[in-house]
């Protein structure tokens, strides 16, 4: 997983997740954390148990992939960013959705280039797993003013106060207004 995390950091700087805006104050309180919505199929769930222990996972888009899938829950969302500098170790290919097509694709990979395959998959399906949870301290927010495509510009997400009246709200990836 660490040659996995290397190679995305070679090709994506920031990891942006939609989150809905009600969840402002838990996250601000205790970060992003991990959850089991998704069961991947019962042998890469053993895969997954073996290495990490468990089958939590924070889904992540890396800015710049070809698509960013819609979040899950109800909107309006918020946008939160994590610099790859601060990402965890632990982190692999998105299973929770399209997986036998990565899974067929895989196959034609020797083993060295597994890294490799994973940035390739990454940019065209725009989706990763974290198995840890992201610090509030290392999140950003995307507030009204900041650069849409620049997560280095957003506010930190500690540095907010407990109102979210100048966050900018989505709808299914769209913003609700322009920031």
């Amino acid at each position: 997983m660490v040659d996995v995390r290397t190679a995305l950091l070679k090709r994506f700087q920031w990891f942006t997740h939609l989150t809905p805006l009600n969840n402002f104050t838990s996250i601000r309180a205790g970060g992003l954390s991990t959850q089991e919505r998704y069961r991947p199929r019962a042998d890469v769930l053993q895969q997954i148990l073996k290495e990490i222990g468990h089958g939590r996972s924070l889904c992540l888009h890396p800015v710049g992939a070809a698509l960013c899938p819609d979040p899950i829950d109800d909107p309006p969302y918020m946008k939160l960013a994590i610099c790859g500098d601060n990402l965890s170790d632990r982190v692999g290919l998105d299973w929770s959705y399209s997986w036998e097509i990565v899974e067929n694709r895989m196959q034609g990979y020797a083993a060295n280039y597994a890294a490799e395959f994973a940035v390739g998959i990454a940019e065209q399906f725009g989706s990763i797993v974290c198995y840890d949870a992201v610090k509030a301290s290392r999140l950003r927010v995307l507030c009204q003013g900041n650069g849409h495509d620049d997560p280095s510009s957003w506010r930190s997400l500690e540095e907010m106060q407990q109102t979210t009246g100048d966050v900018v709200l989505f709808d299914i990836g769209e913003p609700l207004y322009a920031p």
